[in-house]
């Protein structure tokens, strides 16, 4: 099945005039008494999460492999009056393919790991879970096998139950499914499956 290319620039512009507003999991996580110290926003795009968790004084590692997305991030924060915050930000641009990731207290992936080719995503699974630290968190969602982007190349689609099992080493503090009609970001019309979970390493 073919699909045509995201432009992940155009994606990004529609983000900036968002309120700075973490993403419903992350929320859940930030918003609770925590001993998160550092966090890694992955796949960050407009940093809307880097930014709230920069607002919570935690050090952020900002990755995603478009060079726009640290552009936007600092442009943001200058506009926001914050830019004193980038003194706990590191905005690396790379690929999930190929990226060491540091260690850190939570891993944030919002919208992101579904877009790691199947050929490397769970080898990429496993260096998310060893780049945790003890007791800490992730935190995540993951197109479901009914989204209407099934078959996408180069995507990985899961079900609730294959969460489960790449997650089974771990606490699962929640796991929520969600199946409905919607629209992207850009207006598109689209039906929607994805699982949310939020778990903590042993």
């Amino acid at each position: 099945m073919k699909f045509n290319m995201i432009n992940w620039e155009e994606y990004y512009k529609v983000h900036t005039d968002d309120e700075i507003e973490p993403n419903r999991l992350l929320k859940k996580v930030i918003d609770k008494p925590n001993n998160i110290k550092s966090a890694i926003d992955l796949g960050s795009g407009a940093g809307t999460d880097t930014i709230s968790l920069l607002e919570k004084g935690i050090n952020v590692y900002s990755i995603d492999k478009e060079a726009s997305s640290s552009r936007i991030i600092n442009q943001r924060l200058k506009n926001l009056n914050k830019e004193n915050l980038k003194t706990n930000l590191m905005c690396i641009t790379d690929n999930f393919e190929t990226i060491n990731l540091p260690k850190v207290d939570l891993i944030n992936c919002y919208n992101s790991l579904s877009y790691c080719n199947p050929s490397h995503f769970y080898k990429f699974i496993d260096n998310i879970k060893s780049s945790i630290n003890k007791g800490g968190t992730f935190a995540a969602n993951f197109f479901g096998v009914e989204d209407s982007w099934y078959g996408k190349e180069n995507m990985t689609f899961l079900t609730k139950q294959n969460v489960l099992d790449l997650f089974h080493d771990f606490n699962i503090i929640e796991i929520n499914e969600t199946k409905k009609k919607g629209v992207t970001s850009l207006k598109k019309e689209k039906f929607w499956h994805f699982i949310d979970i939020i778990a903590t390493k042993y």
